[in-house]
């Protein structure tokens, strides 16, 4: 099976200020290797709330694309699977 997209995506939670989280930002790095390897760009998917600052932060990393999806509650494993199944 060939895949749709040879995209690379990096998940980046953010903090309650809106900063991302430096884990997210830190795989930023090999994925960019990763995904100039394959062919694709590097994604970040931005998930928070007052998410500017982290939407900054991943573009300064290189990200190539910046989703982002708000949220103010808690992340919780059945939030950020219904914010990745909205439509785009």
């Amino acid at each position: 099976m060939e895949a749709l997209s040879k995209d690379l995506w990096v998940f980046i939670e953010t903090d309650e200020e809106g900063k991302a989280r430096n884990v997210g930002l830190e795989l930023l790095n090999p994925g960019r290797r990763l995904a100039d390897a394959q062919g694709g760009a590097l994604v970040a998917v931005v998930i928070g709330y007052k998410t500017e600052a982290a939407v900054k932060e991943a573009a300064a990393y290189g990200a190539d694309k910046i989703i982002r999806r708000i949220k103010n509650t808690s992340i919780t494993p059945q939030t950020l699977m219904q914010m990745l199944c909205m439509p785009w």
